[in-house]
């Protein structure tokens, strides 16, 4: 008797399971939905890790990005399974857009203290008003031949370079996990007249 009470736990519990990664396969989430600018820098350093997408011969300088959201990164990407991957692109009328991507120094978005989402251990601590802080370094040319070596088919690097090309950039969240799942931020919109003056503010050569 007991064994066959087991055997019925067990069993909806597999099937409650199943249930909830069918679901999340189909519908996604949970998503970021309060993504912001906090502010933006130029740098000539950057926490050492991972750093996927390096464009072969680029190097340092770059534009710091600093990103908030009330959500804890490190937490979501370990309590979900989910990667945290960030984007960005020239902004097109419905924001961004996968086609016009430009590249970003590492998938990967750095914590306050030095540490990267999804690189164990990896650690972040919110402010006092409640958000935590990311970082993204963006390179200061892309080149569109980019996109053979890295991404998606579907994904296409544009040549730009942030200190000539005046145009707004849009940057998401995004990722999902090995059961289908998928997760996409709310669009940050970057207007190009910020990103001049970051840049405008990089000591004289």
């Amino acid at each position: 008797m007991v064994t066959t009470q087991r055997a019925a736990t067990l069993l909806a519990a597999s099937l409650l399971l199943s249930g909830c990664v069918l679901l999340r396969a189909a519908v996604g989430g949970p998503d970021i939905d309060d993504l912001r600018v906090l502010g933006m820098s130029f740098v000539t350093d950057m926490p050492p890790g991972p750093h996927m997408y390096m464009q072969p011969g680029a190097v340092l300088p770059a534009l710091r990005l600093e990103l908030t959201t009330r959500r804890d990164l490190v937490d979501f990407a370990s309590s979900t399974g989910y990667s945290v991957v960030l984007s960005a692109s020239v902004c097109a009328a419905d924001g961004y857009d996968r086609r016009q991507r430009v590249a970003v120094k590492g998938w990967l978005l750095a914590t306050r203290d030095g540490s990267w989402v999804e690189q164990q251990p990896a650690t972040t601590q919110s402010s006092d008003s409640g958000l935590f802080s990311y970082f993204a370094y963006f390179y200061l040319t892309t080149s569109a031949g980019f996109a053979a070596r890295h991404g998606d088919a579907a994904d296409q690097f544009v040549t730009h370079d942030l200190r000539r090309d005046h145009k707004d950039l849009c940057v998401i969240l995004s990722g999902g996990d090995m059961l289908g799942g998928r997760h996409r931020s709310n669009t940050v919109r970057i207007p190009a007249a910020a990103i001049r003056a970051a840049l405008a503010a990089a000591p004289a050569e």
